[in-house]
């Protein structure tokens, strides 16, 4: 009986979706009339839709055209499944996923761009929903601007949006992303910013903030390996303030959204599933999309599985870097109902938002201060009078018993990320959404599948062959997959060191014109032509500040097709292309560096070669068996608007940071240096672009190293 009750939940989550009052059956016909009868009908259109999504809106990426491809040949015959209720679709993930896919791509469950300010409905199957959501579209537009990118050091970490002109609201598991805490409160990892942009074929960056404080923060932690629904996954952080006036934001729990006629819209910034979890059909067809600000409509739904009454459930579409979204209710679009933190990603899916106007009792755990006072606080601040929360009405926890288990029955609400079996058919992974969750460990390319790689590109700048500077010893070899010691990438090399484990230098060719901007792959991998043991891996980032720095930049190698792009997306993810660097180290200074270098280059190539490494020196503090590296050194080779080849090099120090691991705010000294200063710290051989340098030419006549200071770069000489 109780697999026939889990059976029927199955269908009718799909029936529901695909017959319900935004779907885009024409008539109301019976569900097995819409679903089988009509499938070809349907599918016609979504491949229609479809087709005009990969050209226009996902560039003909080979992967979505892949998923596309799967669409057409099966999903009729899934939906003809459904329409016949053949449980055979229960033990067929591919049918459920396909199902999934389905409902985003036929206007049931879209989940819409947001460029410039404006809903985008082209970038979607739209179906009905355009002509429900037109009446609001002018306050729900207004709402967008609310809603922002959690960023530490501009690497998507969550969504948050404004609840007063310097308050915004995430949840817990971001900030325990961002932040680590301890007796005195909470100190952030680095440079954390929210972005109310970050609008894919829109504005980049907009109203970017500077996390100040936390205000705060429930009584108990989030467990980054299962999600507890008794635990309150909400914080509020304070922002730097600003000196222009204050920006939209939302109210708080001013209604109760099952007191609403259910349809909800979430706002956020999606992204992929932690390292570990394979991307789904949705994912694979919407991932060079990944971070950008979206909205999604849907309905509230049934939870299933038991939760307190501070939460519900919806069925809008989200995906990884959706937590910390808010909940819009269609009752009032300026209202935040409910923030979402998390869902159920085996079919049938589901998403869980904590209800706002239910969470007002709870207690900071430092002050011991209601969060409704907190939430009364940004009123006082300068917040719209129109806009304050209905605290004494609404902000309270229910004393309702509605979806509480019941004594002596068995509780549900810790649902374990890797090994939750939902429905007691369905095996698949709940999990928070946060994107910096590592339980699902590292994995390992293998040889064979790095043979197509060409790596660094001596003739890359034309009319200036520079071959890769090669180190004087201690180089590991390649165990397999060829002969030498370059391990060869897309775009980019390596040349590993045998004893310490980490690269001596890396090698890139960065081509500005070609360049894509895809989406943070955060899945780190062993390289599989060298052995675990001649790599540092995980064992030496996790649960400390130190960061897996990237030595080629993630953003530097990903050009030319989308396919070649991605390739190269994830090739910087290797742990052969990483060193222990404090957080933000190499985040902002080379990213502000390389810029403005590209800036100045040649506007019908702008390509850059860009070679990168740290000093090694046996003063290097040992930590877990490591020796960390107290600097790092760039030589960035371009030709001048003239043609002319030039060439320069810089440092940037860590020693300070890393004399307290807990340290994380400091400003990184950049210097701007000779090559010749390369050479003699680290015995690599630059002498071919010795020339080209003004300040190794300038140290020669002078016979005085220089060594400059950059505090902005356009201190830079070229």
């Amino acid at each position: 009986m109780v697999n026939d009750e889990q059976n029927n939940k199955f269908f009718e989550h799909y029936e529901r979706i695909l017959t319900g009052p935004m779907s885009t059956a024409v008539t109301e016909r019976s569900v097995q009339a819409e679903t089988s009868g009509s499938s070809s009908e349907r599918m016609e259109k979504v491949n229609d839709s479809l087709g005009i999504l990969v050209e226009k809106y996902l560039w003909n990426d080979p992967d979505a055209m892949e998923v596309a491809s799967l669409i057409r040949t099966q999903g009729g015959e899934t939906l003809k499944r459904l329409g016949d209720r053949d449980e055979s679709l229960l033990s067929d993930p591919k049918h459920g996923e396909m199902l999934e896919v389905i409902v985003r791509t036929d206007g049931s469950r879209p989940s819409f761009l947001v460029s410039n300010g404006r809903i985008d409905f082209d970038s979607s199957v739209a179906g009905l929903w355009p002509d429900k959501l037109n009446h609001q579209l002018q306050a729900i537009e207004k709402s967008l601007e609310s809603v922002g990118r959690v960023e530490l050091s501009d690497r998507h970490i969550g969504t948050g949006f404004l609840i007063g002109p310097n308050w915004v609201v995430t949840n817990r598991h971001v900030l325990q992303a961002i932040a680590n805490r301890n007796s005195n409160g909470w100190r952030l990892l680095g440079k954390v910013t929210i972005d109310f942009g970050r609008e894919l074929n829109g504005v980049d960056s907009r109203n970017k903030r500077s996390v100040k404080s936390v205000l705060f923060s429930g009584l108990k932690p989030v467990n980054p390996s299962q999600i507890d629904h008794s635990v309150l996954d909400l914080v509020v952080l304070e922002l730097e303030a600003t000196g222009s006036s204050a920006k939209e934001s939302l109210s708080f729990g001013k209604i109760n959204p099952f007191e609403t006629q259910g349809m909800v819209l979430i706002v956020g910034y999606p992204g992929p599933p932690p390292a570990g979890v394979p991307l789904s059909l949705s994912e694979r067809l919407f991932q060079s999309q990944f971070g950008y600000k979206r909205i999604a409509p849907g309905e509230l739904v049934s939870p299933q599985v038991v939760v307190p009454d501070w939460t519900f459930a919806h069925d809008a579409t989200t995906l990884g870097g959706n937590s910390g979204s808010p909940v819009l209710s269609l009752a009032d679009v300026a209202c935040a109902v409910g923030l979402h933190y998390g869902g159920k990603w085996a079919e049938p899916r589901e998403n869980w938002a904590h209800n706002l106007a239910l969470v007002g009792s709870e207690l900071d755990a430092l002050t011991n201060a209601p969060l409704e006072k907190i939430v009364l606080n940004s009123h006082s601040n300068g917040r719209r009078a129109d806009k304050l929360v209905a605290v004494q009405s609404n902000l309270s926890r229910s004393t309702s018993t509605r979806d509480r288990p019941k004594p002596g029955a068995a509780s549900n609400e810790k649902v374990d990320i890797q090994q939750m079996v939902h429905l007691g058919q369905y095996r698949g992974s709940t999990r928070l959404e946060s994107m910096e969750i590592e339980a699902a460990g590292d994995g390992e390319t293998s040889a064979s599948a790095l043979t197509d790689r060409k790596g660094y590109a001596p003739d890359f700048l034309e009319g200036w062959t520079l071959e890769l500077p090669q180190p004087e010893n201690d180089i590991r070899s390649l165990r397999r997959g060829g002969s030498g010691h370059e391990l060869k990438y897309q775009h980019f090399s390596v040349i590993m060191s045998q004893s310490r484990r980490l690269p001596i230098i890396t090698a890139a060719n960065i081509d500005g014109s070609q360049s894509r901007r895809l989406p943070r792959v955060d899945k780190w991998n062993y390289d599989g032509r060298l052995n675990r043991d001649d790599q540092w891996g995980n064992e030496l980032y996790v649960g400390n500040n130190i960061d897996r720095g990237h030595m080629v930049r993630r953003e530097d190698p990903v050009w030319g097709t989308v396919a070649i792009a991605k390739k190269a997306n994830v090739d910087t993810f290797h742990y052969t292309n990483s060193c222990p660097q404090m957080a933000g180290v190499n985040q902002k200074v080379w990213l502000g560096l390389e810029n403005y270098v590209l800036s100045h280059t040649r506007e019908d190539q702008m390509r850059v070669s860009v070679f990168t490494g740290p000093y090694f020196s046996d003063e290097d503090m040992e930590y877990r068996g490591a020796r960390i590296p107290m600097a790092f050194w760039k030589v960035v080779a371009f030709l001048l608007d003239d043609g002319s080849p030039s060439a320069t090099a810089y440092e940037v120090s860590q020693e300070r940071e890393l004399a307290d691991l807990e340290f994380v705010f400091a400003g990184y000294k950049t210097f701007q240096i000779s090559i010749q200063q390369v050479i003699d710290r680290t015995g690599i051989d630059f002498t071919a672009m010795l020339p080209f340098d003004g300040f190794s030419t300038q140290e020669r006549a002078s016979g005085s190293k220089i060594r400059e200071t950059l505090e902005d770069f356009s201190q830079i000489r070229v």
